[in-house]
């Protein structure tokens, strides 16, 4: 039966075979004769375009030797005449390309002798009137011309050959139309072809899938003991893990590999023929017999089970058995591993998982853990009372869920999450700040919550391990330096704007005092000694200091409550320019000279303060002057720059003036500290004002000095950039 089936189905996979291959016929002929036709459209198109290409070359000629031909009518230049001669050259030979492409496509035959008719007249008439006016003269050819014998003639050209081109073009268009359609027809023929072809090769496949099945199974049949004995041979030999092969019904081992056998301290001739559940101890004889049992009648068993060495020693294996059978037989065939390097990772995992527990509860922080996709895995006892999770079962019912659902604040999920989810994507650590609800009094309190991803080593990521820090107490302390901040900017404010009112309300007496002394002075001073004019100027003069001591206490409360700016830039090169434009005409008055680098650097300190700063340090450089100087000797002051050890930038303003006795040289910045009394003009507060810009940034400033000598005032600043720097100058003769 089995052999007419194969037999019947051979037939019919012949039949279908046959079909295939007339369809793969049909479309190789029907694709062969669009291919023709397509073949023989393109050369009728290529001979078109040819004709085409002739006739506008043929038309150009004759309108080039016409316009020539005019030329030379109007002006009698022979050079006129130049694209007539060569005209006259190839026109005969463009006629008979023309007319042999005509004739081999066998069209436009007519047309074309026609267009040569006329062209040959055209040319009889250029050449007629060009001979008229060598031989009569330009009027007797032009009235020649203009008897419009030639213009009609060359209109007939033009006429004939847009014809000619027309009915070219309308036939260029057929064929292209033509091409196009064999181009789609031979696709559909292709199509269809292909569409019957996968049509008949999945049949073919089905038909083919159905003998060859049927066939291994009749041939399985047949040679299903040697064939499987060979396969288990081969398998047996190779293997890496021991084998074996027993009887079913007597438990006798049949076949082994060599690893079975070593892995139980024997060789294949020893352990052949004997009992299978000899290899494992007396105690567990019976729980084996039963799992080979259970394979039997399921037809397949995993299981692990203690064995047995020669040497009396026992060790771990999985046992993965297979029932086999065939028509005479049924087989018990199994692997089996020796598991103890296995069971000792295990175990190491399991004491390391042991102290990860134990840790994570004796820790004070919340501590948790997830597995690769972040779902949670673990957390220990301080986040279960956190949490008012209760213990054991009650709290490992919430793992699986989401444990951020009821602690997080509301308004703080979204953060987590985002920041939680693009760790998972990205592998960075986990960290965020967010308020957690205490199961306890339901407070919220501030956490730092973090984690890290833990690798294996294919650096594929395992878990994540993180913990939850509180972080109430920090967040509360910074809650009230805020506070303390923001009373402490309120108060500045208020200080200035005290500072201001009190400079303000006090300015106006002064000027009251020093108006009315100088109207006493100027009404009344004849009337007055010069002792008592002498009392008036005093008036007038502490008036005016005073009203100076108001207006730099006002300069100084600014700088020294100002907000500090956010990354201040400002050049030192424009703010000592502005500085000495300020002073421009104190340093005309004393003649001085004042020389600075060039490349000044660019420091971090908002401009206007740099500008003060430079504008104190050299105004008071002028003014503490020496009386007189040696001859060709001038008051001079030079600005410097270098970087020091540190990074910053060291600036230092030096004079040849009085100089500073080393007694005053820290006194000088405080504030009214005034060293010569009344010889100097001044309120005791530029250097008061130059350390406090100088401190607010960050900076030191100090004077070094040699009585008579002159004072150096030293300063540093963070710089932005560095650079190369020349000096400049500035005196009062200008800068240089």
């Amino acid at each position: 039966m089995q052999s007419v089936a194969l037999r019947q189905q051979g037939r019919i996979d012949r039949l279908w075979r046959y079909l295939a291959i007339a369809i793969v016929l049909g479309i190789g002929f029907l694709f062969y004769h669009e291919w023709r036709e397509f073949q023989a459209a393109d050369h009728q198109v290529d001979e078109t375009r040819q004709l085409e290409k002739q006739t506008d070359d043929l038309i150009s000629s004759i309108t080039d030797a016409e316009t020539s031909q005019r030329g030379f009518l109007l002006t009698g230049d022979p050079q006129y005449l130049e694209p007539y001669r060569t005209a006259v050259r190839v026109i005969p030979g463009e006629l008979r390309n023309l007319a042999a492409t005509a004739a081999a496509m066998h069209r436009q035959e007519k047309e074309v002798a026609y267009l040569q008719t006329l062209i040959h007249d055209k040319m009889a008439d250029l050449k007629r009137t060009i001979d008229l006016r060598d031989q009569s003269g330009a009027d007797a050819a032009l009235a020649l011309m203009r008897t419009d014998e030639g213009r009609l003639t060359m209109e007939a050209v033009r006429k004939a050959g847009e014809l000619l081109l027309g009915t070219e073009y309308m036939s260029l268009h057929n064929l292209e139309h033509a091409s196009e359609s064999n181009a789609n027809n031979s696709l559909i023929v292709v199509l269809v072809g292909c569409v019957g072809l996968v049509f008949l090769l999945v049949r073919m496949g089905w038909a083919v899938d159905s003998v060859v099945k049927e066939r291994e199974e009749f041939a399985e049949r047949i040679e299903e003991s040697r064939r499987m004995l060979e396969r288990w041979k081969q398998t047996f030999s190779g293997a890496g893990f021991g084998m074996f092969v027993a009887d079913s019904r007597t438990g006798l081992i049949v076949d082994m590999n060599p690893t079975f056998a070593a892995m139980h301290g024997y060789s294949v001739t020893e352990l052949l023929g004997s009992k299978l559940s000899d290899l494992v101890p007396l105690g567990g004889r019976e729980e084996f017999s039963s799992a080979l049992h259970l394979a039997g009648e399921k037809g397949r068993h995993m299981f692990e089970q203690q064995h047995l060495r020669r040497d009396g020693t026992g060790f771990p294996s999985l046992v993965d058995v297979t029932r086999l059978v065939d028509r005479r037989s049924e087989f018990l065939v199994g692997y089996c591993s020796d598991n103890t390097e296995r069971k000792r990772v295990e175990d190491a995992l399991k004491e390391s998982e042991e102290r990860f527990r134990t840790l994570a509860s004796a820790l004070p922080e919340l501590i948790w853990s997830t597995d690769a996709e972040g779902n949670i895995e673990y957390v220990n006892q301080v986040w279960t009372s956190y949490a008012g999770w209760g213990s054991g079962d009650e709290a490992r019912q919430y793992i699986p869920l989401r444990p951020w659902k009821d602690l997080l604040h509301p308004e703080d999920r979204d953060e987590y999450f985002s920041r939680w989810k693009e760790s998972l994507g990205t592998g960075a650590k986990f960290e965020v700040q967010a308020r957690l609800r205490r199961s306890s009094d339901g407070n919220w309190r501030w956490f730092l919550c973090r984690a890290v991803a833990v690798r294996d080593r294919t650096s594929q990521i395992v878990r994540w391990l993180g913990g939850c820090t509180d972080i109430q107490q920090q967040m509360e302390g910074a809650t009230q330096l805020k506070l303390a901040n923001l009373a402490l900017q309120q108060s500045n404010a208020d200080l200035e704007q005290f500072a201001y009112a009190a400079s303000h309300d006090l300015q106006e007496p002064l000027r009251m005092v020093s108006i009315y002394s100088q109207l006493l002075k100027e009404e009344y001073g004849s009337a007055l000694d010069r002792h008592a004019l002498s009392y008036i100027d005093f008036a007038v003069n502490g008036a005016r200091r005073m009203s100076h001591l108001l207006t730099g206490l006002l300069t100084y409360s600014r700088v020294a409550n100002a907000l500090p700016e956010i990354s201040p830039r400002a050049d030192s090169r424009a703010a000592v320019k502005s500085a000495l434009l300020n002073l421009a005409t104190f340093i005309d008055d004393t003649g001085a000279s004042v020389k600075f680098a060039d490349n000044l650097p660019l420091v971090q300190l908002p401009e206007i303060h740099l500008v003060q700063l430079f504008q104190n340090l050299v105004g008071n450089a002028l003014k503490y002057r020496r009386e007189t100087y040696p001859e060709g000797e001038r008051p001079s002051v030079l600005i410097d720059v270098k970087l020091n050890a540190g990074g910053a930038w060291l600036f230092s303003v030096s004079d040849n003036g009085i100089g500073i006795e080393p007694e005053y040289r820290t006194q000088i910045f405080g504030i009214f500290k005034r060293l010569h009394g009344p010889a100097f003009e001044g309120t005791g507060i530029g250097l008061a004002l130059c350390q406090k810009i100088v401190e607010r940034a960050g900076g030191h400033i100090w004077v070094e000095s040699e009585p008579g000598k002159g004072s150096t005032f030293f300063f540093t600043l963070q710089g932005v950039e560095t650079g190369e720097y020349e000096l400049a100058s500035y005196s009062s003769a200008g800068r240089g």
